[in-house]
Protein backbone atom coordinates (compact mmCIF):
# COMPACT_ATOMS: atom_id res chain seq x y z
CA UNK A 1 0.00 0.00 0.00
CA UNK A 2 3.17 2.32 0.28
CA UNK A 3 3.58 2.71 -3.20
CA UNK A 4 0.33 3.38 -3.84
CA UNK A 5 0.80 6.60 -1.84
CA UNK A 6 4.20 6.89 -3.33
CA UNK A 7 2.65 6.95 -6.74
CA UNK A 8 -0.76 8.91 -5.91
CA UNK A 9 -1.31 12.27 -6.64
CA UNK A 10 -4.94 12.64 -5.87
CA UNK A 11 -5.52 13.21 -1.97
CA UNK A 12 -9.06 11.65 -2.39
CA UNK A 13 -7.63 8.24 -3.68
CA UNK A 14 -5.18 8.33 -0.39
CA UNK A 15 -7.97 8.83 1.69
CA UNK A 16 -9.76 5.58 -0.05
CA UNK A 17 -6.30 3.69 0.09
CA UNK A 18 -6.08 4.61 3.57
CA UNK A 19 -9.06 3.51 4.62
CA UNK A 20 -8.57 0.56 2.55
CA UNK A 21 -5.33 -0.39 4.45
CA UNK A 22 -6.58 0.25 8.09
CA UNK A 23 -9.77 -1.82 7.07
CA UNK A 24 -7.67 -5.08 5.83
CA UNK A 25 -5.21 -4.63 8.97
CA UNK A 26 -8.70 -5.01 11.32
CA UNK A 27 -10.02 -7.92 9.29
CA UNK A 28 -7.07 -9.53 9.76
CA UNK A 29 -6.62 -9.44 13.18
CA UNK A 30 -10.24 -9.63 13.86
CA UNK A 31 -9.84 -13.58 11.50
CA UNK A 32 -6.68 -14.57 13.19
CA UNK A 33 -8.32 -13.71 16.91
CA UNK A 34 -11.62 -15.55 15.94
CA UNK A 35 -9.66 -18.34 14.17
CA UNK A 36 -6.68 -18.69 17.18
CA UNK A 37 -9.50 -18.10 20.22
CA UNK A 38 -12.73 -18.52 19.66
CA UNK A 39 -14.02 -21.57 17.48
CA UNK A 40 -10.92 -23.39 17.57
CA UNK A 41 -10.93 -26.08 14.78
CA UNK A 42 -8.39 -27.54 12.69
CA UNK A 43 -9.43 -25.83 9.76
CA UNK A 44 -9.24 -22.54 11.00
CA UNK A 45 -5.70 -22.83 10.47
CA UNK A 46 -5.93 -21.94 6.58
CA UNK A 47 -6.46 -19.15 7.79
CA UNK A 48 -2.80 -18.51 7.83
CA UNK A 49 -2.32 -19.58 3.93
CA UNK A 50 -5.36 -17.72 2.69
CA UNK A 51 -5.85 -14.45 4.74
CA UNK A 52 -2.18 -12.89 3.40
CA UNK A 53 -3.23 -14.16 0.03
CA UNK A 54 -6.36 -11.84 -0.25
CA UNK A 55 -5.30 -9.25 1.66
CA UNK A 56 -2.16 -9.22 -1.48
CA UNK A 57 -5.02 -9.34 -4.35
CA UNK A 58 -6.38 -6.44 -2.32
CA UNK A 59 -3.29 -4.37 -1.91
CA UNK A 60 -2.60 -5.22 -5.94
CA UNK A 61 -6.20 -3.99 -6.79
CA UNK A 62 -5.36 -0.89 -5.29
CA UNK A 63 -1.85 -0.50 -6.32
CA UNK A 64 -3.57 -0.74 -10.25
CA UNK A 65 -6.19 1.36 -9.01
CA UNK A 66 -2.97 4.00 -8.17
CA UNK A 67 -1.14 3.71 -10.92
CA UNK A 68 -4.65 3.89 -13.23
CA UNK A 69 -4.67 7.44 -11.25
CA UNK A 70 -1.62 8.86 -12.10
CA UNK A 71 -1.72 7.80 -15.79
CA UNK A 72 -4.92 9.27 -16.05
CA UNK A 73 -3.77 12.58 -14.16
CA UNK A 74 -0.81 12.73 -16.55
CA UNK A 75 -2.55 12.01 -19.75
CA UNK A 76 -4.74 15.23 -18.07
CA UNK A 77 -1.76 16.98 -17.84
CA UNK A 78 -0.42 16.30 -21.02
CA UNK A 79 -3.47 17.19 -22.95
CA UNK A 80 -2.96 20.72 -21.17
CA UNK A 81 -0.02 21.31 -21.97
CA UNK A 82 -0.48 20.03 -25.60
CA UNK A 83 -3.27 23.30 -25.76
CA UNK A 84 -1.25 25.63 -24.53
CA UNK A 85 1.45 25.20 -27.08
CA UNK A 86 -1.32 25.36 -29.80
CA UNK A 87 -2.20 28.80 -28.66
CA UNK A 88 -0.67 31.52 -30.95
CA UNK A 89 1.57 33.78 -28.71
CA UNK A 90 1.75 37.59 -28.74
CA UNK A 91 5.41 38.11 -29.25
CA UNK A 92 4.69 42.04 -29.46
Amino acid sequence: MGAAFAISKSTAFLKVSLFISVLLASAGVIAYWNAMFVSIDAQNALIFLFMPLYQLAIALIVFIGAVAVRLKARAADSDSLKTDAAKPRDLG
